[in-house]
């Protein structure tokens, strides 16, 4: 099925309308290719950085950095499948050739929620169920649930690829949503074991800042992206209010396009200098606005 010279092949959802009015599709493009680059330019020198740092942390003991890294490669997948799949998605080529290609971004999204929940349960883990953690800390078994994931998404995938439209919608709602509650889960359970541990007030607050940043990552950036797909499983016809929800549809994947940022603050926030790194950059700010009042008050004299 390929395009009119005056329609363009676009996504709602997981089903395809067709456009007549070119001149709105090349305008939100165009934002959402501007969005896409400043994306690009910030998270990909910051994932690249990040997994340089983690990999040599990756040692008996230590098996967070495992799932951080996995993580850091999805976003990967995800910042350079988006940009492709939104300059192909107005060109005059089969629109098979454009769902694959949205469908590499889904796998790296999918992928992401995975590791975002594994991060999370992992943290819960080690809080609620110290001595049990200690035991299943090695390299070995977050090398198998890596795996585990990555295979899993990809026969998701498969299956969403082999399916018709309809049988697609509730494939991802359901690989999307059903995460959800176990994340909230991790919090909340994570949130009333730190009161029996020994930890310091920092060491908590930052255990508890990693789970908030995944929820919140989750709630606000993911869920409005899963509301598209419930759509599609309750609108049959693909056409309706096709010409409404392209401006939505937009804002969500701008919304979803977001996440390897995060997952770049998740990194942070998941340091043990954390502390340091936050203190040297409000000394910074600080040293910066006394040289600005500096510079202000001599051109005032």
């Amino acid at each position: 099925m390929s395009a009119h010279n005056n329609t363009t092949c676009y996504f709602k959802n997981n089903s395809i309308c067709y456009f007549t009015n070119m001149d709105t599709i090349l305008y939100l493009n165009n934002i959402t290719l501007i969005v896409y680059g400043v994306i690009f330019s910030i998270a990909f020198p910051g994932i690249c950085f990040a997994v340089c740092k983690l990999y040599p942390q990756v040692k008996p003991g230590q098996v967070a950095p495992v799932y951080v890294i996995n993580l850091l490669i999805s976003d990967l997948i995800q910042i350079f499948a988006n940009p492709i799949w939104t300059i192909l998605r107005v060109k005059i080529l089969p629109c098979d050739i454009v769902r694959n290609i949205r469908f590499i971004y889904i796998f790296g999204l999918q992928v992401n929620v995975f590791f975002m929940v594994t991060i999370s349960a992992d943290r819960y883990i080690m809080i609620a169920h110290a001595f049990w953690y200690r035991n299943i800390q090695n390299i070995r078994t977050s090398v198998l649930v890596s795996v585990t994931g990555w295979v899993s998404v990809a026969v998701v995938i498969i299956v969403k690829l082999c399916s018709p439209d309809c049988a697609e919608g509730w494939i991802m709602s359901v690989a999307l949503l059903l995460p959800y509650p176990l994340v909230m889960f991790c919090f909340v359970g994570t949130w009333r074991a730190l009161s029996k541990t020994s930890l310091s007030p920092f060491e908590k607050r930052r255990v508890l800042g990693i789970l908030a940043l995944v929820l919140c990552v989750y709630t606000i950036l993911f869920l409005p992206f899963e509301k598209f797909f419930i759509d599609d499983i309750t609108n049959n016809d693909n056409n309706t209010n096709c010409n409404f929800s392209i401006y939505q549809k937009t804002c969500v994947e701008i919304l979803s396009a977001l996440n390897p940022l995060f997952d770049v603050v998740l990194y942070v926030v998941m340091r043990r200098d954390v502390k340091d790194i936050l203190k040297n950059l409000f000394s910074c700010f600080r040293q910066q606005n006394r040289t600005v009042t500096t510079i202000v008050a001599d051109a005032s004299v």
